[in-house]
């Protein structure tokens, strides 16, 4: 099957998992449970997406978001939506602080679509009155898990 789809930053060309980067080629495939030395491709339905997005109030206690999952996350944006000068902190698979490594300004966005975090996601604000927007994409067929 012969495919061209432009993701992110590469592009992915000839039969799929070929990955083509400018000035090189190479073979892209993950370990496949159950097979001694067997490949997988990456998956046609990785450049499509089911979107799920919201937006939560976020205060100064950490607040888990969006919850790991046995699927596979294809994208993953996260916006200070704040209503003023809020500093947000994000932190994956523990609970965000203020020392967490992730810090979003206002109306700051960071978007992950190379490198997905699968893990869970936890957000905390400088103040009470802090707002997060998220918005992921996850492997068509299979339900994210989203706390409320």
């Amino acid at each position: 099957m012969s495919a061209l789809l432009k993701l992110g930053m590469a592009e992915f060309e000839g039969r799929l998992g070929n990955t083509t980067l400018p000035g090189r080629t190479r073979e892209y495939a993950l370990p496949e449970t159950g097979r001694r030395g067997g490949v997988r491709p990456l998956p046609a339905a990785h450049a499509y997406a089911n979107v799920n997005q919201g937006s939560f109030a976020i205060g100064t206690t950490s607040r888990l978001i969006i919850n790991r999952t046995a699927q596979r996350r294809n994208f993953l944006a996260l916006r200070n939506s704040s209503p003023a000068a809020e500093i947000l902190f994000v932190a994956f698979n523990t609970a965000a602080t203020a020392g967490s490594w992730l810090r979003l300004t206002a109306n700051q966005v960071v978007l992950f679509d190379t490198v997905v975090p699968q893990d869970d996601v936890h957000v905390v604000s400088d103040s009470a009155t802090g707002q997060v927007s998220y918005g992921f994409g996850v492997l068509p067929g299979r339900a994210q898990s989203i706390r409320r």
